[in-house]
């Protein structure tokens, strides 16, 4: 298993194998993507909340989402975050607050 760096998903969506919808540039870091939320959330206790990006892996390629550790230092936590390979979608994650800052 490998973890694709900044150039590998530039080449992978150029070459249309890799889709992230919309995408923006700001968001591709090093070796990831961070993916942004739909819409505001007041997070008391947990929410289901859904990605902004459409997401689609090609076969050869699964994903896994894990939370900024900014967040995780206010109390956020995230559950889940596995992406099979060939998904093809936005995606949903359960998020619970246990502090009071967020």
């Amino acid at each position: 298993m490998s973890i694709l760096s900044e150039s590998k998903i530039n080449q992978k969506i150029d070459e249309g194998e890799l889709l992230i919808e919309p995408f923006s540039d700001c968001c591709l870091q090093p070796a990831s993507y961070d993916l942004r939320v739909d819409q505001d959330y007041v997070l008391r206790g947990h929410c289901l909340v859904s990605s902004l990006e459409t997401v689609g892996l090609p076969m050869d390629v699964a994903g896994l989402v894990r939370m900024r550790s900014t967040f995780g230092r206010e109390g956020v936590f995230l559950s889940g975050g596995y992406i099979d390979p060939g998904y093809k979608g936005d995606i949903t994650l359960c998020l619970f607050n246990a502090g009071d800052s967020i």
